[in-house]
Order: structure tokens, then sequence, then C-alpha cells
């Protein structure tokens, strides 16, 4: 949908246009209603159990980390149309490359899915925060190097993007098998998304978008830090249980 709208629609129509693409696909999802089951099947009545809950250090940590990453990400994703730009696209194409990009986090998600239970998961979120700084770096030193390599580290950075959830929350579930700390992750990295550019724009002037790597760098590397910092407290409970017994 946002390569029809980037490419078919908003070139040879107004931007009015394109919010009525989008009104009369959200009103064509209607028609899926009579798929949907009547009523939902009985569950037993359960009510949660809200005693013995206590904060700690390491579900702060992995919150943090969480925030951090998606800062990050968010940071540089907010200004990759003027990056792309920079790099030496057309703002056509720019736009055109934020909607394969998206394509791109699809197949990061479902890669993701496919290696939660075959990957460790601190040094997969460990690999991942390395490849981000990395990719923002990257971008920062070639600027100048062509479009082929901009376009190489995008793709990769969009895989990571979506990658990261499932083991995030998996490491929320071990440190708090209620799920409650996992409930709060969708919340942490929508905050991440929103803080990443505010932080992001108060180095861009102008059409100077640059800058903006260098804090998506500092981020990652933050991040990569909380890593360890929540790997070490795991692996320290690990070994006192194993005294103790």
């Amino acid at each position: 949908m946002a390569a029809a709208l980037a490419y078919l629609i908003l070139p040879d129509r107004s931007v009015h246009a394109g919010f009525v693409f989008l009104g009369m696909l959200t009103a064509g999802s209607v028609l899926f209603i009579v798929w949907l089951p009547g009523r939902l099947p009985q569950q037993p009545d359960r009510q949660p159990d809200t005693t013995g809950f206590k904060w700690n250090l390491k579900q702060v940590l992995l919150l943090t980390l969480v925030f951090m990453q998606l800062s990050a990400v968010g940071g540089l994703w907010a200004y990759l149309e003027p990056l792309g730009i920079h790099a030496g696209l057309r703002a056509h194409a720019a736009q055109l490359l934020v909607s394969a990009m998206l394509f791109m986090q699809v197949l990061g998600g479902c890669l993701g899915i496919l290696l939660v239970r075959r990957v460790p998961d601190y040094s997969m979120l460990a690999i991942a925060a390395f490849l981000l700084a990395g990719i923002a770096l990257g971008m920062y030193i070639t600027a100048d190097q062509g479009i082929n390599v901009f376009l190489g580290l995008c793709a990769l950075f969009a895989l990571i993007y979506l990658m990261l959830t499932p083991f995030q929350v998996r490491i929320a579930l071990q440190i708090d098998p209620s799920g409650r700390i996992a409930g709060l992750i969708p919340g942490m990295q929508l905050l991440g998304c929103a803080f990443g550019p505010l932080l992001a724009s108060q180095w861009v002037s102008g059409d100077n978008a640059q800058p903006v790597l260098l804090v998506s760098v500092w981020l990652s590397v933050s991040a990569l830090c909380l890593i360890a910092l929540l790997h070490r407290r795991a692996v320290d409970r690990r070994v006192g249980v194993v005294g103790g017994v």
C-alpha cells in the first residue's frame, strides 16, 4: 500500500487523493467482518494473580534496553528520506525506499520468529545492537560513496528492526513468567520510536540530517552496554540458584 501511494497516487494526484485512498482502504476492511466468529469461546473465570509482584533491577534494565534500541531505530527511520536524498536519491525514489524497507521489516519479523528458539536471546540482541550501530556509522562514513552502499545498509537496517521483538519478549517472559513485563514491551517500543526522533532533532540543522546517524550510533552503543549488564545479572542469578542447591 505504501508503494502504491508513493508510485501511483501521490505523483499524479494531490495529497488529498492519498487520504481518500487510505479512507477507502480502511472502509473496505468492514467487508471482512462476515468472517469473524459470532462469539468467542467461553474462557474460565480466572482472576490474574497480582500478589507478590515486585519491581527489580532486571525488569528495569530490560525495559530501558527496549526503549534505547527502538530510540536508535526510530531516530534513524524518521530521517530516512533526507538521508536518502543526501546519499543521491531523488525525492520520489526516497519515498519508494521507505516502502521497500517496510517489506524488509516483514521479512525481519518472520526471521525473528524462526530464530527465537534457535539463537541465544542475549547474543542476538547484542549482535543486533552492534549491527545497528555499525549501519548508522557506515551511513555516516559512506555518505558520499554512492547510492548502492546506502541502499544495502538500509535493507540490513530494516531486516534487523522487527527481528528484535521476539527476543525482547522472550527475555521478558524469562524474567517475569506472569507476562506483566512482556505486556509493557510494546509500550516501551512506541516510546522509544517517539523519543529517538525527538532527541535526534536537536542536532538537525536545515536539510543536514547527518548528525542523526551519530545519535543513533550512541543509542545503539548504550543499548549494547545495557545488554551486557542485563546478561550479567541473569548469569549471577543462575549461579546463585545453583550454589544454593
